[in-house]
This record gives structure tokens, sequence and C-alpha cells, in this order.
């Protein structure tokens, strides 16, 4: 199959420049034919307009040239956007949507010297707590994985839902420094405002976005 791209703001100035320069090329050869013989037209003005022909046209070479390593550029995004398609990808936040089966992972960082304690509740859409564990307290990024069950053991609907960390140090106070993460599937791609980005239902998500990304185990929904 072939596709032919769209026209480039360069090839429409290149069109201008050439309709320019056939204009001077008329005017230069009426101006010639019904000059003076005894006082022929002064041929610097000539010479300094071929120049600036020639400079516009080198010019618009370089922009296409750009245009077409912008198209190759948009191309190569795409096919790799294409490729997260299917998979879990982990994104900064805190809030993520349940689909009412299996089990959730989700991330939470903490500084080097890790923490005594930690713990994370999972709330509901008005912030009603749903369920409590406890957390890994080794520094660094940690994950926990959420088996999608309130404190009574019976399973959740399907909805919105948030998590919070709370790590405590040595001394019962809480670290403020704790980052969190949570995993979204990846569903499609589509370009917003010219960029090429991710899409979880109502998600839109650029690369820069993404902290990594993995196949969905079987025993995890997100």
């Amino acid at each position: 199959a072939t596709s032919t791209l769209p026209q480039t703001e360069t090839e429409a100035q290149r069109g201008a420049l050439n309709e320019d320069f056939d204009d001077f090329l008329l005017l230069l050869t009426a101006q010639l034919q019904n000059q003076d013989p005894l006082e022929p037209q002064d041929s610097s003005e000539f010479t300094n307009q071929l120049v600036q022909f020639t400079q516009v046209e080198q010019q618009i070479n370089s922009n296409e040239k750009l245009d077409t390593l912008v198209q190759l550029q948009d191309l190569s995004l795409t096919s790799i956007a294409l490729g997260y398609i299917g998979m879990n990808v982990q994104i900064d936040g805190n809030e993520f949507s349940y689909k009412g089966n299996g089990s959730y992972e989700a991330f939470y960082t903490l500084p080097a010297g890790g923490a005594q304690s930690v713990e994370v509740k999972i709330l509901d859409e008005n912030n009603i707590e749903v369920a409590s564990l406890s957390g890994t307290t080794k520094g660094g990024k940690q994950s926990f994985v959420w088996n999608g069950k309130n404190q009574e053991g019976s399973q959740v609907d399907a909805g919105d839902y948030k998590m919070a960390v709370t790590a405590y140090d040595a001394d019962g106070e809480i670290i403020e420094n704790v980052s969190t993460a949570i995993t979204v599937p990846i569903d499609g791609i589509e370009s917003l405002d010219g960029q090429i980005v991710l899409t979880s239902d109502d998600l839109y998500i650029p690369y820069g976005a993404i902290q990594a990304a993995t196949l969905p185990p079987e025993d995890v929904g997100s």
C-alpha cells in the first residue's frame, strides 16, 4: 500500500517562490529587451535579487528537510506507542480505576533510609476506608498488591479508588517525602495537540510520564 503525505508548509512556500521567480524572469527579460543599448541597465540590482532568491530557496530546502525529519519522528513515535497497547504502565499518582475483579498492583517510594513502618489504605470515591495493609519498609521503590477486597473479605465493586501511603520513622514521626505510582492499562493511542499520547479509558498519558511498562499478570487487574 502507498500513502501520500499532506502538502507541507514548505511545499506551499516553494510554490510561491517559483511563481515569484517566474515573474522576476519575465520582468528581467522585458527590461533587457527594452533597455537603451547606449545606456544599459545596471546589472548589480538583478544580481542582488538573484542572490536573494537563492538564499530563500536554500532556506526552504532546509525547512523541507526538517519537515521530513519531523514526519519520520512522528511515524516512529506512533509505532512505539502502538507497542504499549495491552500493557500496564506505571505513572505518578494515587487515584486509580478498579475493574471489580482480580488484584491491583501499585507502588510507593521511600527515602534511602527506609521507614520503621508503612501503612497503605485504600479509599473509595467518598474517601471512606475500604482496606488497610502493611507495606514494605525498605528504602527505594516498593510495590504492594491489593486483592480487591474490603476489611470483611468481601469483593468490592468496580469504581474509582485511591491509595494513601503513610510511612513512619523510628520516632513515630510521619515521613513526608513519600511518592506513589499507579498502574494503568493502555488501551489505545491518540494525537493530542500534535503530540502522540497513550490512552487508558479517559486518561491521556504522555511518554515522559511513563516510569515502567509490563505485560499484565493474570492475577493483576487495573
